[in-house]
This record gives C-alpha cells, sequence and structure tokens, in this order.
C-alpha cells in the first residue's frame, strides 16, 4: 500500500484547487471569497481529464445528449473488460468516482444535490449556493451553476461569485457554438468569422456582468476579468463597440501582425471528431505504410485510446479497437519510441499524475507487432512498481545500442518544502517517497538502475529530456520539477551528478514541459523550460506590460557545458519570452521551413476562468522569437495538452496536432489537426536506421550544410521525439529555407563516435541514412492529396 497523504498535504491540494476555482490575487494577496492563497497554476491533489461519448444518465437528470457531447466520461459499469489488465483499470476507474477526488470525484456533488435548501442556515446559505455552483460547473451544467453563483452573490456580496457567474454564463455561450456548432474557427483568438457565436445569449449575458466586476476593481481579478470582458463581446459579435474604451484590449497583443501563413484546423473534415480531455499525443508512422498516423490518450480512466490512421487521401481512420487498444484505457500523456530495435515504434502509456496516491497505478509498455499493440508491461519488467506520472523519455545512456527509459514519479513533498525555491530531498515525514525511476534496456527487458545511477530525484517531476549537454557522447538528463528546483544530471559513464545548481539551471520553480534543442543552429543542445505559475491575471498582465518581468519562462543556451568558462544562459528576456504562458503541453518545430526552430505553447489551468490563447512563438532567424499566434490561427482559447508535429501529408513542411481538454468533467474540447499550407521554403526529410546505435537513431546528429543566395549555412537536428508532454515524428523534417543546393549532409552517431558525410543530396526529398552505409537511399513518399480541400 502506499503512504497515505497527510492533512498538510491534502491542506496544500485544497488550497490550489480553492485557487484554481475561484481566482487569486494578481498581486500575492487573498481574494475575498476564495479559499486559499495565491497558488501555481498547477493540478496538485488531482490530474484527472475527459473524453467523449457517454451513454449513461447523469444522476442529477442531465439528459444523455448533452452528456454525450459535453462530458464524454464512460461509465466503467457499461464497459466490458477485454483483458485482466482493462478490468483493473476499469475498478480504478470506480474507486476514483467514489473517492473525494476533486477532479473525478462525484461525492460532494451528490451530497450537495440531495440536501434540501430549506434545512440549510440561512447563514450558510450564500456559501452553500457558491459550492453547488461550483460543482454544476464541472459536471457540465452551466446554467445551474451561473444560477446558484448569483444567488450567492446576492446574499453575500462577494465578487468573485458575480465574476464566476459571467463566466457560467459565457461557459453556456461556448457549449451552444464551439461545441455543439464547432466549426474549424470555434474558439480561435482573436475571434472572427465562424468564431463568433452563432447563438450570442450566453456571451451576451457575460459581458455586462465582467463589467460589473471590473467598475468594482477586485484585487487579483482585473486582468481575468478585462479580458474575458473583450473576448464575450467579440463572441456576442460586438466588439470593440460594447467594450468602454478603458478595458478595451487591443488583438495585436497577441501576435496578430507576422508573415505566419494562417493554419486551418481540418480535424473535423478529416474523421477526426472525438472529444477530449486532457491527455497524449503521439504522431509517426505507426503501420509501416510511409505516412504519419496519430495515436491519442486521455486519462478520462475509462476512455481507451484512439489510433487515426493515415489513409493517403487526407482522410483518418479510428482502428484503436483494431490495433489492439480497445482495453489500453486512460493515460495522461504518450511517449513513443522503438524499444525492442525491431524497427517498429512502439508506445509507453503513463498514467496517475496529479493524483498523488490515487495516482499508483498501471501504465503500458505497448510493443507494436506490424501495426498492432501488445501489452508487455510485465514481459518487460516494468510493472514492478507503480507509481504517478506523466512524463517519460527513452534514450541509450549507456551507449550499448539499445533505448534505456527514464520515468518522472511525482514525489509529493512536505508543506513547508512546497514553495522553496531551493534544494530539497525526500524522504521525510509526511512525504510520498516516489522515486523517478532510471530503467536499463536489457534486451528488450528493463532493469531498476535508478540508485546505482544517482537519479531518484524525489521531487514532483512533470518533464524530463535526455540531450548531450556536453558533448562526450553520452546523454544527460534535465529534470523539471514542480514545488522545486530542477535537477541536470550530468551523465558520466551511467552515473549521474547533478550540476543543476552549479550551471544555474535550476528554475522556473514551478515548471512544466520541457526540451532540449539546438535552437541557435551552433551544434549545442540547449534548453527550454515552461513555467506553469500564475493566473488568467497574471497572464494578461505580462501581455499589457512585456518590460515587467513576468514572464518565468527558461530559454537556456548553451555556451559550451564543460569547457573552460562553458555553461549554460537564460536568453530568454532578450529572445522575447516575456509572456506568463501557463503552459502544459508543448512543442517545437519549424514551421515556416526556414531552418530555425519554432515553437508552440498549448496552455490553461483547470480553472474555470482560464481560457487563454496557445501561445505560437516563430524564430526571427537572429537568436529570438516573435508572438505570432493570431497571425498563425493557432490561438486556440480551450485547454491544451499534447503537442505533436510530422509532415502529415508528405510535402515537406510540419503540421501539427493538438490534443485539447482540461481536467474537470465539464471541460472536453475535440482535438485539432492543422495543416501547414507551406510557403515555398525547400526542404529535406531524413529518417535513420541504426545497425549498431538504436533502431531509430535516437541522440544521433543531423548536419546539412546548405548553399542560399546569402552565402554557406549550417543546420542541425538532434534525433527524438522532441517535447516532454506531446511526441512528434521521429523522422527529421528540416527546413532549408532559401536553399539553392544542398552542399553537404552529415549524420553523428554517439555509438561509434563516427560521422557520415553525403554530397549531391536532392533539395525537397526524402532520405534513410543507414548507419555505416556508404549512400542514403531515397525514399518514395508520395504527396497525400486531401480530397476536397
Amino acid at each position: 500500500m502506499p503512504p497515505r497523504t497527510t492533512g498538510r498535504l491534502r491542506g496544500i491540494a485544497a488550497a490550489g484547487l480553492a485557487a484554481m476555482l475561484v481566482g487569486c490575487n494578481g498581486d500575492g494577496d487573498r481574494t475575498p471569497g476564495s479559499a486559499g492563497a495565491d497558488a501555481p497554476a498547477t493540478e496538485p491533489a488531482a490530474g484527472a481529464d475527459h473524453h467523449s461519448d457517454h451513454h449513461a444518465a447523469h444522476p442529477s437528470g442531465l439528459g444523455a445528449h448533452e452528456h454525450d457531447h459535453v462530458m464524454g466520461h464512460v461509465d466503467p459499469d457499461t464497459v466490458t473488460p477485454v483483458d485482466a489488465k482493462h478490468a483493473e483499470l476499469l475498478e480504478i476507474a470506480r474507486s476514483l468516482a467514489a473517492s473525494d477526488d476533486p477532479y473525478f470525484g462525484r461525492g460532494a456533488y451528490e451530497a450537495l444535490l440531495a440536501r434540501d435548501p430549506e434545512t440549510v442556515p440561512r447563514s450558510q446559505r450564500a456559501q452553500h449556493a457558491f459550492e453547488l455552483a461550483k460543482e454544476h460547473f464541472k459536471f457540465g451544467r452551466p446554467d445551474e451553476a451561473e444560477r446558484h453563483f448569483r444567488t450567492s452573490y446576492d446574499l453575500s456580496g462577494d465578487v468573485v461569485a458575480l465574476y464566476l457567474s459571467a463566466v457560467a454564463a459565457l461557459r453556456a455561450g461556448e457549449l451552444a457554438n464551439c461545441l455543439e456548432g464547432h466549426n474549424p474557427e470555434s474558439c480561435v483568438f482573436p475571434l472572427r468569422g465562424g468564431g463568433i457565436h452563432a447563438d450570442p445569449a450566453g456571451a451576451a449575458r457575460a459581458a455586462p456582468l465582467f463589467l460589473e466586476v471590473l467598475e468594482q476593481q477586485p484585487k487579483g481579478l482585473k486582468g481575468a476579468a478585462r479580458f474575458l470582458l473583450n473576448l464575450s463581446a467579440m463572441a456576442a459579435g460586438e466588439w470593440p463597440d460594447a467594450v468602454p474604451e478603458r478595458y478595451r484590449l487591443d488583438p495585436e497583443l497577441f501576435g496578430t501582425e507576422g508573415g505566419t501563413a494562417r493554419f486551418e484546423d481540418l480535424a473535423p473534415s478529416r474523421g477526426i471528431t472525438a472529444m477530449n480531455h486532457a491527455g497524449g499525443a503521439a504522431m509517426d508512422d505507426f503501420d509501416g505504410d510511409g505516412r504519419l498516423d496519430i495515436l491519442t490518450s486521455t486519462s478520462s480512466p475509462a476512455r481507451p485510446l484512439l489510433f487515426y490512421r493515415n489513409r493517403g487521401n487526407g482522410q483518418f481512420e479510428e482502428r484503436g479497437a483494431a490495433a489492439g487498444l480497445e482495453g489500453q484505457v486512460g493515460g495522461l500523456n504518450l511517449v513513443h519510441a522503438d524499444y525492442d530495435n525491431d524497427g517498429w515504434l512502439d508506445v509507453l502509456v503513463l498514467r496517475g499524475g496529479w493524483l498523488m496516491e490515487r495516482g499508483c497505478q498501471p501504465r503500458s509498455l505497448l510493443r507494436n507487432v506490424g501495426g498492432r499493440f501488445e501489452d508487455v508491461t510485465e514481459a518487460a519488467g516494468l510493472d514492478e512498481a507503480r507509481y504517478p506520472s506523466q512524463t517519460a523519455a527513452f534514450a541509450d545512456y549507456d551507449l550499448d545500442g539499445d533505448l534505456d527509459l527514464f520515468i518522472g514519479n511525482e514525489a509529493v513533498l512536505r508543506e513547508e518544502l512546497a514553495f522553496e525555491s531551493g534544494g530539497f530531498d525526500l524522504p521525510g515525514e509526511g512525504d510520498l517517497p516516489y522515486p523517478s525511476q532510471l530503467l536499463r534496456n536489457d534486451g528488450g527487458r528493463f532493469t531498476d538502475v535508478t540508485a546505482a545511477a544517482g537519479v531518484q530525484n524525489l521531487r514532483y517531476a512533470k518533464g524530463c529530456a535526455w540531450g548531450d549537454f556536453d558533448g562526450d557522447r553520452d546523454p544527460d538528463l534535465y529534470v523539471s520539477n514542480q514545488w522545486g528546483a530542477n535537477r541536470l544530471y550530468r551523465n558520466d559513464g551511467g552515473v549521474f551528478t547533478d550540476i543543476a545548481p552549479e550551471l544555474d539551471v535550476t528554475e522556473p520553480v514551478y515548471s512544466f514541459p520541457v526540451w532540449s534543442w539546438d535552437y541557435d543552429n551552433d551544434g549545442l543542445l540547449d534548453l527550454f523550460v515552461a513555467s506553469y505559475r500564475g493566473n488568467p491575471s497574471h497572464t494578461v498582465r505580462s501581455y499589457l506590460n512585456p518590460g515587467a518581468g513576468l514572464g518565468e519562462n527558461r530559454l537556456y543556451r548553451n555556451t559550451g557545458v564543460g569547457t573552460r568558462g562553458g555553461g549554460f544562459r537564460n536568453l530568454a528576456p532578450e529572445a522575447g519570452l516575456t509572456t506568463l504562458t501557463l503552459t502544459m503541453g508543448a512543442n517545437f518545430a519549424d514551421l515556416d521551413a526556414d531552418g530555425w526552430l519554432d515553437f508552440y505553447l498549448a496552455t490553461g489551468t483547470p480553472r474555470f476562468d482560464a481560457l487563454v490563447p496557445n501561445v505560437f512563438y516563430r524564430a526571427d532567424g537572429h537568436g529570438g522569437f516573435r508572438d505570432e499566434t493570431g497571425a498563425s490561427g493557432l490561438g486556440n482559447l480551450q485547454k491544451g495538452h499534447g503537442v505533436a508535429f510530422g509532415d502529415i501529408d508528405n510535402d515537406g513542411d510540419e503540421d501539427l496536432f493538438l490534443q485539447s481538454g482540461g481536467f474537470f468533467e465539464y471541460d472536453g474540447y475535440f482535438n485539432g489537426l492543422y495543416r501547414n499550407p507551406g510557403n515555398g521554403s525547400r526542404w529535406i526529410t531524413v529518417q535513420l536506421e541504426g545497425v549498431d546505435s538504436n533502431r531509430f537513431g535516437f541522440g544521433a546528429r543531423i548536419r546539412a550544410t546548405v548553399e542560399t543566395p546569402d552565402g554557406i549555412r549550417d543546420i542541425y537536428r538532434f534525433v527524438g521525439p522532441a517535447g516532454s508532454f506531446g511526441s512528434s515524428s521521429v523522422q527529421q523534417e528540416i527546413g532549408l529555407g532559401n536553399a539553392v543546393r544542398i552542399q553537404r549532409l552529415e549524420v553523428y552517431w554517439p555509438v561509434t563516435d563516427s560521422t557520415q558525410s553525403f554530397e549531391g543530396v536532392a533539395l525537397d526529398r526524402s532520405y534513410r541514412v543507414r548507419e555505416h552505409a556508404e549512400a542514403p537511399e531515397a525514399l518514395d513518399r508520395p504527396e497525400v492529396k486531401w480530397e476536397g480541400s
């Protein structure tokens, strides 16, 4: 049995949840009516998410149709298990529903519904109405939530209740328009065209309520209320006239200027129609036909993984059951790699993130057998410890030719350490000591070598990334931790030392996704670490005051780790990364194919009011980035999670799959497939095949030296699935900008410490490079024709 959470730990969880539901003071003070002080925008006590198509009746009498399209949980009692593990996972789903879990548990809601309002003492009626409103909101009844929040406000005068009544009204408008009337422009900020509500009733009710809130000048709510006032007016088709000039926001603050071509969400017309809640995404060729497919998960505990097979005509077919995924339910994140070197990409499903002791759930290692997946978790030695986790990464840390695995687990810390920025270690009284794990691959079965390697972490891991930062061939490891210092483990022959304090890369304290990349094309791996601190008011303040230092994301440029005077330097402010982004899922790609890596942040928190646009940063080619969110059409307002990039149509540029939806049952949304419109840039796609190295070349470095009208330039790429929350195609789709010729293509293989160099490689072609081969193999990859487009 896992250790129980102490009362103090539950206090941390409750305070964080209250902050999410009710709102926090942007200045760090307590907001009237809230149950806790300002907390990071995290999902501390639990983190759950949801899908679509639940046909059971809601206990409160919610109709089946509304339940199908809004909440999307599957009742585990309606599902026949296909095997013993499926039965175990369904029992976990039942247990969560019967618990007091703040995301899955229904006990508080049912108790509030069962209570006769006449029995509530007059002094408690405002609070009772407030609590009932929150539960109605969580379970998808915004009209009832709006009514009860308003009752609470009328009884108490608490502006938080008035504010949340406005949020509930806006949510009712989203339900009627963005979900029931979904179209490619739904919820894309700034709203335009199909994004303007055809039924404006909810937004029209919300706008004057937000204005009333602002007139009361509430501390901690002003930024969010101002943004939501503008958003409500846009949705109702009354912006800017309906917004007083003193509260009006300039859409140019949100990246409406720039040269990015506008992306369009094609998912609804391409067979990708399921609604999700928070979950993972992986894009790659899982069936071996030369076209990239899509896998998605949701931690809605009884919903299965979905496998969207690319049919080659611009359409996708959901084939999850046929691919053996019917019993694989739940899963907050997906990570893919070929762990057994058989040439087929396998998938790791991670469960239990944010759930503390309730998150001690089985993970799943799914071996790909010719396009069908088999659960080999137990046979591979990955079922011996069950800890809450949502992050993991594969790498060949011991350079023996196969992929090993690091899993970042969520050790929960004592209250007095919860918000320290310095180092600390567990276990101790009141802790849940779930160590992270390093699992060495011994011929397809994994051996836990965590203690000997020194990478227990014993912190609340939310992201991890491998990379050879010091250039000594073996990959080092960065771990992003919530509520504490991050770690950079230097790999010295399989023994690791945390050198993050020495190199000053421990921040941000409240960090989440992370990746290693060579953003400046100098051949050295840099780091991006995203912050998850703040709330929507903080975010709006950071947009309005870009020079105020509110942004907490870190862009660590590698200045030569391991060399004299080398290390990392945080260049986020200089690079233009000044916005506080509330990042959850995230990933990078070269969307304009100019040879410089761009990135995309999927944003939000479980808070009811966390309607902030996802953010697209375009590289400027000089070490900086421009926010071109509005110009790109990628500023979806719904909660974003897994982000995966890849060339879905074999035309040479990278497309985007976005897994969307929040944690509460009400907060489902549709996933997005954004086709890259292209801009005429040149490109090359390189797929590696290891012989002495791992099969898909994880950890290898590619350098393309190209001739351009401006001279010779080098473009570097490092092989792997990229970010820590979203698993991108492992073939390297390399944009070459205005190149007129590829002078040389090089591949460096760390295992053998060898470099292959090729000349005569053509532009705008796909190649396979086999380790030790004398020449690359040109691949026939017919471009997908998008029927109906």
